[in-house]
């Protein structure tokens, strides 16, 4: 990147860095690129590993291989002070709940309180120096279980709605953050969500957990942003049903279509941090929490399943660039996405494909996609409360952000990507009250023909493949989403997945799901390019201090 940025290290991050007190020989006490949190947990309770144990661990691969994925943006300085009180309590026969010495990192649209000693910026430069007053509602329940806050990841800036055709996981506070799958990282000539992109906006949380930089993480979405970095991760992750996660201090997109929610490399992790994170008031949680749905291959005798046509499927050449080995390579995996239709059929209660949904193009509405001018009509209200609620910020509103990015443009708007045009346009279009109720409308009516497919056919689920529009309809009904990884391209390694959405508050059921899913078909694949890379790199055994 060409931009003057706030950070000089090796390792691409900002702010505190752990101090290096002696360098020893001697082998990791576990392998964070395959290591779940289940497992932690169990190393935990016979005491084989302590939580300082774990966090020292992640700060190693964090230093480590952070330079070469650019993931990770900032770290909690109190990190492994945490992790001490929390052993000590763990000592006691005191533990928290799901996540007690587990840590976990945040998207930089999270915000964290002055006590953390982290910053809040969206990845923008704008929004540098702000300081929430408070936490984000979903730190404290991360916090309360017993989590372990590790640090802030990188995102696509203002997620993925500062301006046109910026990549996918690129900031100006951040650069480019790099798929660990893709030999050589992104390439900027391919699409904006090209086969070696790391997909948006969630872009850092989906690579850190791959890439054996977390056990877990916390992205949010408003449309795609959990489910299409997840897919090109080979993640599971799951967008809830829209308001059972509380939003409040996180940066908005648009109130109507926002929400958080988990990635992680198994669906007991999933469960886990859904769990924890979930408004138990706003929703039915199971006794026990979500991970008591994890029911293995006998769960497929209870659904019925309806299939997208991968031919129905195809996304934009605009947002993935057709690319020869690629194309030929898609034939296969569309036989391969088919045989995995096989299999379900073979295993589930009831199946039916093709079963149809309309199209994209049905959500246009005067001009352009519906979803798209709902969060322009959003955008600029929502982002002043919440800028208005900071205990500080060089910017007030919007509009201010606009007219910085103006001022400081050799920082804000770099020769490369110099675009702010999404946010000009939700500070100059003005929607009134008739306007946005009809585009709400339109919305409601084009996303119906998911609840009238799920009635039509007696469905529990409908499956489409990874790069599908179903998070368009997910975004639509407010209804949850999840993926489902299958099989990386052997073009250049991108993994692609099955998307699987569910009618509202059927988490459960999803989980349910997964971990059938999970437990029949071949386990998720860890990053060969990267496996390569970290036996190329040949790191020294530190100790961690609190610096």
């Amino acid at each position: 990147m060409t931009t003057m940025r706030p950070r000089h290290h090796p390792a691409s991050l900002t702010g505190w860095i752990p101090n290096i007190s002696d360098i020893v020989p001697g082998q990791p006490r576990f392998d964070t690129l395959i290591t779940t949190v289940k497992d932690l947990q169990q190393e935990l309770s016979t005491g084989d590993l302590t939580s300082v144990d774990i966090v020292k661990e992640y700060y190693h691969s964090i230093l480590s291989y952070n330079g070469y994925l650019n993931a990770v943006y900032e770290l909690a300085p109190g990190a492994l002070e945490q992790a001490e009180k929390l052993d000590k309590m763990r000592e006691q026969g005191q533990i928290l709940g799901h996540l007690h010495g587990i840590p976990v990192l945040l998207k930089d649209n999270i915000a964290t309180s002055p006590d953390l000693k982290m910053g809040t910026r969206a990845s923008a430069v704008a929004l540098v120096g702000s300081v929430p007053k408070t936490n984000a509602s979903i730190v404290d329940k991360l916090t309360k279980a017993g989590a372990i806050i590790l640090g802030k990841t990188t995102m696509s800036e203002y997620a993925y709605v500062k301006g046109e055709g910026i990549r996918c996981g690129w900031s100006t506070l951040a650069g480019q953050c790099n798929n660990p799958y893709v030999k050589g990282g992104d390439d900027p000539t391919d699409g904006l969500g090209g086969h070696s992109s790391t997909g948006g906006s969630s872009s850092g949380s989906a690579v850190s957990v791959a890439a054996g930089l977390a056990p877990i993480s916390i992205g949010t979405e408003t449309e795609g942003f959990l489910v299409e970095p997840a897919t090109r991760a080979a993640l599971y992750t799951l967008k809830p049903t829209l308001g059972i996660v509380p939003g409040d201090g996180i940066i908005p997109i648009s109130h109507r279509l926002d929400t958080a929610g988990p990635m992680a490399k198994s669906v007991h992790d999933l469960a886990s941090l859904l769990t924890v994170i979930v408004d138990e008031s706003k929703t039915n949680i199971l006794e026990g929490g979500y991970a008591s749905a994890l029911s293995g291959a006998e769960a497929w005798k209870e659904f019925t399943i309806g299939t997208l046509s991968p031919d129905d499927c195809l996304p934009s050449d605009e947002f993935i660039k057709p690319v020869d080995e690629a194309t030929e390579e898609i034939i296969p995996k569309r036989r391969q996405t088919l045989a995995a239709y096989g299999k379900i059929q073979e295993l589930a209660k009831g199946y039916h494909e093709n079963v149809g949904l309309r199209s994209d193009k049905d959500f246009d509405f005067e001009g352009q996609d519906a979803l798209f001018s709902l969060m322009m009509a959003d955008l600029e209200n929502d982002m002043n409360n919440y800028l208005s609620g900071l205990e500080k910020s060089d910017v007030k509103s919007l509009k201010e952000i606009v007219e910085w990015n103006l001022q400081h443009a050799n920082e804000a708007l770099p020769p490369e990507y110099p675009s702010q045009s999404i946010l000009e346009k939700a500070v100059a279009e003005k929607f009134s009250a008739e306007r946005v109720e009809k585009i709400v409308n339109h919305i409601r009516t084009v996303g119906s023909s998911f609840d009238e497919t799920i009635k039509n056919y007696g469905l529990d689920f409908i499956i489409a493949p990874g790069d599908s529009g179903l998070s368009v309809f997910s975004a639509a009904l407010g209804i949850p989403i999840a993926t489902l990884p299958i099989a990386c391209l052997q073009y250049n390694g991108r993994p692609t997945s099955l998307q699987v959405a569910a009618p509202r508050h059927q988490e459960a059921k999803l989980i349910k799901l997964m971990s059938a899913f999970e437990a029949t078909f071949p386990p998720r694949k860890p990053p060969t390019e990267f496996l390569d890379h970290r036996a190329r790199v040949k790191v020294p055994r530190p100790i961690y201090l609190i610096g």
